[in-house]
């Protein structure tokens, strides 16, 4: 007389459909629950693996998205790798920590991803800074990454210990009814609207400033390196003391980052008579934005004295006023070497 079909109910020969959502009405007849009533009934989370999926999806898009290289890709990037340090690797480790719906609240829940993730995406960085992959953005990426599926793994796991209705999830339908419930909160006291519309506004203008700060170019600073290092390539091995006629090598270098090629003028000179200089080399370089080149200059002092100053001098764009840049050596200069002496006996 009555078929196995209840009104209301979607079945697949008589049973259930898992994914569907019910409520008994007042006739004791159970009746697919919409997502207004099952926003109002407290049944959010139902889908125990919908954030897995998501977290793991933002993961892998996140680090696949440091292969964009740009500027005009910086509105795509910044939102992720603010999420990706910020928020992921706490979330992660919350969920594997409370796989149920019930073990902690929801604002407990996001509030401890956020504080989480500023604990442990530093202390990934620094354990790669003991490793030989060091502190660089793809194998901090990686670890971070890592660290997210590990705890996804453990969710899976965890959650699949507890009953499906005890499980922590993520309702698709929710988001809407939160949102109108956000947007027009009708039932709510004065003060409850005011704050809710204040904190509205708050959200809007972060990610407004965001979006601003995505869209403004990136204004590096220009600035020019210049250095001497020793024939060994360190600080340690300059040549302080000379024999007038010796030739000993410094290397000087110079690392462009003004923006676009520069073309520099490198002298080096040392204390001649009175007031002059002696001139010891000149030379005219070129070199290229954000490179940087070392020249192996052969320095012979022409005089002999003590404590002489020896500099290597950098001019930029032909000018030759004042040095853009500048390295001093104090050298000594002697007319014969110590194993040229002869003592008298």
């Amino acid at each position: 007389m009555f078929g196995s079909r209840s009104p209301g109910i979607k079945t697949n020969e008589g049973i259930p459909m898992a994914n569907e959502h019910y409520h008994t009405n007042d006739r004791g007849v159970r009746v697919t629950a919409g997502a207004d009533e099952r926003i109002s009934s407290g049944e959010v989370f139902s889908d125990p693996y919908m954030d897995i999926v998501l977290v793991l999806a933002l993961t892998a898009i996140a680090i696949l998205s440091l292969f964009l290289s740009g500027a005009e890709y910086a509105f795509i990037r910044l939102p992720l790798a603010i999420a990706f340090f910020m928020f992921l690797p706490g979330y992660a480790f919350v969920a594997a920590l409370f796989p149920g719906k019930d073990d902690i609240g929801l604002i407990a829940r996001l509030s401890l991803s956020g504080g989480l993730s500023l604990v442990f995406s530093p202390l990934i960085g620094f354990a790669l800074n003991y490793t030989v992959l060091g502190v660089r953005s793809l194998p901090l990426a990686a670890g971070i990454g890592s660290f997210i599926a590990l705890c996804m793994i453990v969710t899976v796991l965890r959650r699949l210990l507890r009953p499906r209705s005890e499980r922590f999830g993520i309702d698709i339908a929710a988001p809407i009814g939160i949102a109108r419930e956000w947007l027009w909160p009708g039932d709510r006291k004065g003060s409850e609207k005011t704050v809710t519309i204040m904190l509205l506004i708050s959200v809007l203008l972060v990610i407004a400033t965001i979006a601003l700060m995505a869209a403004m170019p990136i204004q590096h600073e220009r600035y020019t390196e210049f250095y001497i290092y020793g024939s060994n390539g360190t600080i340690a091995e300059y040549p302080l003391n000379f024999v007038l006629g010796e030739t000993r090598p410094v290397i000087a270098g110079i690392a462009n980052h003004e923006g676009g090629p520069m073309a520099y003028d490198l002298l080096v000179t040392i204390d001649g008579t009175g007031d002059e200089r002696q001139q010891l080399f000149a030379e005219r370089i070129v070199v290229g934005d954000n490179q940087t080149l070392e020249k192996v200059i052969n320095v012979t002092p022409g005089r002999t004295g003590d404590h002489m100053n020896l500099m290597f001098l950098l001019y930029a764009d032909g000018e030759r006023g004042t040095p853009y840049r500048a390295c001093n050596l104090w050298v000594n200069v002697s007319q014969f070497s110590g194993d040229d002496l002869v003592i008298p006996v």
